[in-house]
């Protein structure tokens, strides 16, 4: 036994009283003798009178009342031994974090070395998760099966089973999960695992169903399990699920694309967006002998080290590896500026634009959430980039055959040099694609000297989900549709926010948005930043307990699928009516 039921309810009660500070505790334990004390918090106090020695920052978050650690001392002279040591995560996940690891280590070994350490997930006024680690000899394990479950309220759903397979996750998969912002860091709590889903809804391994705005993060445009593409997936498996060699399909799907994006005059299919934009930065570089990339401050395009880069003060400059393993070298040659700073961009080019292979650019924004551009900002872009000879590579993985059937580059009448696609294309299986002029693509092997291979690349099954994708987003009314459910999820939202009084501001383009908990215009990364994050993990878990699934980060999309209905989206803007008073 980690915690007893009383003592899981008294931490659970004072991680909610002292939210969003957060709060600790121990409890020490002779024989069978235990005592809980709930440490006091002296950090806002002591921050108030020096802010210099007690910034707040994760390694400051909490200072401890002299009389509890007065307490403690009593105590462990009396024979008690620290069994457990507890603290809250205001709004982020019950994960032990780097900073917690830290602070338990000295000189590489735990301070307490038999001690259980208990985090406490807590947004707003509910305790989401609990999770216990333990020193192993190497390091910090789970040490809990799954059942330090907070008290639950009434209108709560036990989500045992999720619970269970998270635990059982962690042990095997880093932090339980194959891609970080599943694992709800951003706005606390555990995950649910999927069983199924289906059209606009999804079932977690609970038997609770949610109205699904994630839509597996854009490639689900006709929603989950679509009829004309688990069809085609079937039929095409049972010839076969990977060759090593071409295929009939490949040949159509290529086709179909390059018919539909008139600058990808010619085309590579790979296994991922990353692989896509990847490789597109490669061939800019082979194709102009220069190795200079710009990109901008909050543009993803997947993780290759290139990419994985921000920016540093001022408005351009060297920036600094994002991930641990990035080689600064590296990372020195990408330039980063805001998006929609034109001026920014031609300054940088007026010192530098003999070194610049290329500026690669979400034509919409849609990983600091969706941030349309500003007018002239894409032609002033491709402007630029022709008069000094760099290419503009157009990364439309989100975007591509969803603003339209060609993309964001036919919404805005500006042609690329080298596109990047991914999702929609692939119908929810693994797939990317790059392609563009076909003087630059065959610079591509095996017809020039930039290299770029992959086993899976052109995979049967992918291709034959794409194809049935685009073959349906072809029909008549699919793209108005998706601009009338669009708009009415947007008013659902700021009537929804209007009612409530809550400072919103809804950014959308087509059938893709945000709504940025922030009263100014968001516009570029630096404006998105300004939103409250708190609140939007108290709102992301009120929609969820709603029914309604959003993403689980203020800075992403939402998306609208041709399989949502106009009653769906009006039970979505009824939650968040719900949801944003529930909030205040």
């Amino acid at each position: 036994m980690i915690l007893t039921a009383e003592e899981l309810s008294a931490i659970s009660r004072q991680a909610v009283a002292e939210y969003p500070d957060e709060c600790c505790g121990v409890v020490l334990t002779r024989g069978t003798a235990r005592v809980l004390i709930q440490c006091r918090n002296e950090q806002n106090a002591l921050h108030a009178k020096d802010p210099k020695s007690y910034p707040r920052d994760a390694r400051t978050a909490f200072s401890m009342h002299p009389h509890d650690l007065l307490r403690m001392a009593r105590l462990e002279q009396d024979g008690y031994e620290i069994a457990v040591i507890y603290h809250s995560h205001p709004n982020a996940g019950s994960y032990f974090s780097p900073t917690d690891q830290e602070q338990a280590l000295m000189a590489g070994e735990p301070k307490y070395p038999g001690t259980t350490h208990v985090v406490a997930s807590v947004v707003g006024d509910r305790v989401r998760s609990i999770a216990a680690y333990r020193w192993d000899g190497r390091g910090f394990v789970r040490a809990d099966d799954g059942d330090l479950r907070p008290p639950l309220r009434e209108e709560a759903t036990p989500s045992a089973e999720s619970t269970r397979l998270f635990l059982s996750a962690e042990r095997v998969i880093p932090g339980g999960v194959n891609s970080p912002v599943r694992a709800f860091r951003g706005v606390g709590g555990e995950p649910f695992f999927i069983a199924r889903g289906e059209g606009a809804r999804l079932w977690d391994v609970d038997g609770r169903s949610y109205l699904d705005f994630v839509g597996s993060w854009g490639p689900l445009i006709l929603g989950h399990a679509a009829p004309v593409i688990m069809e085609a997936v079937i039929e095409a498996a049972r010839r076969g699920t990977s060759y090593g060699a071409p295929t009939p399909g490949e040949v159509e799907l290529a086709e179909a694309i390059t018919a539909a994006v008139p600058s990808m005059e010619s085309v590579r299919l790979v296994s991922s967006g990353t692989e896509a934009a990847m490789s597109a930065i490669r061939l800019a570089r082979g194709a102009t002998g220069r190795d200079v990339i710009v990109k901008f401050d909050g543009g993803y395009h997947g993780h290759a080290d290139s990419l994985l880069v921000r920016a540093g003060s001022g408005g351009a400059t060297f920036s600094i590896p994002d991930s641990a393993g990035v080689p600064a070298a590296l990372a020195a040659l990408t330039l980063t500026v805001a998006y929609n700073d034109l001026d920014a961009v031609r300054a940088i080019f007026r010192e530098r634009g003999g070194e610049i292979a290329a500026v690669i650019v979400e034509p919409v924004a849609g990983n600091m959430g969706v941030v349309p551009p500003a007018r002239g900002f894409l032609q002033g872009l491709r402007d630029v980039t022709a008069l000094s000879g760099a290419l503009l590579v157009f990364d439309e993985v989100i975007t591509g055959f969803r603003l339209a059937y060609g993309g964001a580059q036919e919404v805005y009448g500006v042609r690329p040099d080298l596109t990047c696609l991914g999702k929609i294309i692939g119908g929810g299986l693994p797939v990317g694609a790059y392609g563009g002029r076909r003087d630059l693509m065959q610079k591509v092997a095996p017809l020039g000297p930039v290299y770029q291979a992959g086993t899976l690349s052109g995979n049967p099954l992918a291709v034959a989900a794409g194809l049935a994708t685009l073959r349906a987003l072809r029909e008549p009314g699919v793209y108005p549709k998706l601009e009338r459910l669009g708009e009415r999820m947007e008013r659902g939202l700021r009537v929804a926010a209007e009612k409530a009084g809550a400072p919103v501001t809804v950014n959308r383009v087509g059938s893709m948005l945000t709504g940025f908990f922030t009263s100014s215009p968001v516009t570029d990364y630096a404006t998105a930043r300004n939103s409250d994050t708190t609140r939007y993990a108290r709102f992301f878990h009120a929609m969820l307990e709603r029914g309604v699934f959003l993403a689980p980060s203020q800075f992403e999309a939402a998306f609208v699928s041709l399989a949502h209905t106009d009653a769906d989206i009006d039970r979505a803007a009824a939650a968040a009516t719900d949801a944003l008073a529930a909030i205040r």
